[in-house]
């Protein structure tokens, strides 16, 4: 079991890292021809149309995803439809309250005709994703993340190829809400196609009570979590402007290049290595303070890489790459690169707290989070303006990250596996800020592309070796990886396993 598991952990965070590397490339080429092509007022429209339907997504999932794959015994055919049947039930019905709301939200946003149109164009993409979300529950089960690897990378193409044609065409706000629809589309077809979990309709009384109670601290921690992933269309375009709604979301995506590319690998592998672990007897399983330890690590020291190459470098990005027209984001970018390294580690720890049947202490965490994130945003908009959404995100996050670090420690205290964050956090967040601001001192001096890559390369090489250097830690981390993967390629086949979901 502990080299299986170890092994699966290892192959999949590969997986998904590479997944993610290779869409977040595809999206990040195509977000700077959109971010070229469009303009912040016409981003900004997309931003809070994707509010509007994202808060479809959430409200219709009665926080059955985490359930689904923390459930550590075999789920049975009326647990899968059961929970898909309650899911599809509110997805239809926020599908009709979405269009009759319509109007109202246009006008709640100073909106025009547009919005309303593209809203009905959201519709399919809040039922459709039921079935998306039942059969990546099934595929991580499985720890199948080859598939999900090959999901996340059809989706960014068929998204970027269709959003970057439409621009390229004039269609303006159209081609961002045309590539949306579409990768939702695709997405649906190849994960369902993948899984292979009984889909049908029906509600067994029992498992509707067992999933709808074990989903509801989940349902609360995943709307929480979202209102404050939303805070710049919710309060922005309440209170200024689609430009303005524009400037912020596209300051907090960038920061997000790292999040996407490694974070959520390392989060959602840890959630089910250690919802595995929790539910094995194996004696000699890995200790999961040490699984820990070695994602916090390996999680800090490549988002620190990350951010300090992005806002060490972050006036000679904006005008080389994205043009000036964006500079006047500059400001919230560096707050949202604050916030960005404290909700790496927030993010972690609460993935950990769900994978170990911790849902309420996780969910504690994440209404803390969000609170404080959206009262400090509303304090300080008044006096700051805009930059005020930015200020509080890059400061609400540390209450909770302190808090639930002490509550996962005394955890793993009592069962004599405590975790080491000061090594596997604070040496990587001083190498990065010390590099960091050499960066920024030179950045004005860096006026072209082969400028920027040649700082680039350079300050990635100091970081390496500096930390390499320092950390011992670190050194035995990727020796064990290295070796570990090395005898699992021998292991497992490439293939995806067929079947893998009702494990």
């Amino acid at each position: 079991m502990r080299s299986s598991l170890a092994e699966k952990a290892i192959l999949g965070a590969l997986a998904l890292a590479l997944g993610q590397a290779a869409s977040l490339a595809i999206q990040l080429a195509s977000s700077v021809f959109l971010a070229r092509r469009l303009s912040p007022a016409e981003l900004g429209t997309f931003a809070i149309f994707l509010f509007v339907v994202s808060l479809a997504h959430v409200l219709s999932e009665f926080g059955q995803g985490i359930v689904l794959i923390q459930r550590q015994t075999a789920l049975r055919e009326d647990e899968w439809r059961t929970s898909f049947t309650l899911q599809l039930i509110g997805a239809a019905g926020l599908s009709l309250l979405l269009l009759t709301l319509a109007p109202s939200l246009a006008r709640a946003f100073n909106l025009g005709g547009d919005f309303v149109r593209a809203l009905a164009w959201g519709v399919p993409m809040v039922m459709m994703a039921p079935v998306e979300r039942i059969s990546n529950a099934a595929l991580e089960r499985g720890m199948a993340y080859g598939a999900i690897s090959a999901i996340s990378i059809v989706g960014g193409l068929l998204y970027a190829g269709v959003a970057v044609s439409l621009a390229w065409n004039g269609f303006g706000l159209w081609s961002l809400v045309g590539g949306a629809l579409v990768a939702s589309i695709g997405r649906m077809l190849m994960s369902a196609s993948l899984a292979r979990w009984p889909i049908g309709i029906g509600l067994a009384r029992e498992s509707l009570i067992a999933l709808w109670r074990s989903g509801l601290p989940c349902q609360r921690a995943d709307l929480f979590g979202f209102l404050r992933e939303h805070t710049p269309p919710l309060i922005a375009g309440l209170v200024f402007s689609p430009t303005v709604v524009g400037y912020l979301v596209w300051a907090r995506n960038l920061t997000y290049v790292g999040y996407h590319i490694f974070a959520s690998a390392l989060m959602r592998v840890g959630f089910s290595l250690v919802a595995r672990l929790c539910e094995s007897e194996e004696t000699r399983r890995p200790s999961i303070g040490r699984v820990l330890e070695g994602m916090t690590l390996a999680l800090m020291s490549v988002m620190m890489l990350l951010l300090t190459l992005l806002l060490g470098l972050a006036h000679p990005v904006i005008a080389v790459v994205y043009t000036e027209k964006w500079m006047p984001a500059l400001p919230a970018l560096y707050l949202f690169g604050i916030r960005m390294a404290g909700s790496a580690v927030l993010g972690l720890l609460v993935f950990f707290a769900n994978g170990a049947g911790q849902f309420s202490l996780a969910s504690r965490s994440v209404v803390l989070w969000a609170t404080l994130e959206l009262g400090i945003a509303f304090a300080l908009v008044p006096s700051l303006g805009f930059y005020g959404i930015a200020a509080a995100s890059a400061f609400a996050v540390w209450i909770p990250t302190f808090w639930l670090a002490r509550q996962v420690q005394a955890l793993l205290s009592a069962r004599a596996e405590p975790v080491r964050f000061g090594e596997a956090i604070g040496k990587p967040v001083l190498v990065g800020g010390i590099i960091g601001g050499v960066l920024h001192e030179v950045s004005p001096h860096v006026s072209n592309l082969a400028e920027l890559s040649a700082a680039a390369a350079l300050a990635t090489a100091t970081y390496a070796l500096a930390l390499w250097g320092w950390s011992d830690t670190l050194r035995q981390l990727v020796r064990k990886l290295w070796m570990r993967w090395w005898n699992s390629t021998k292991a497992f086949s490439p293939a995806v396993p067929r079947n893998t979901s009702m494990r």
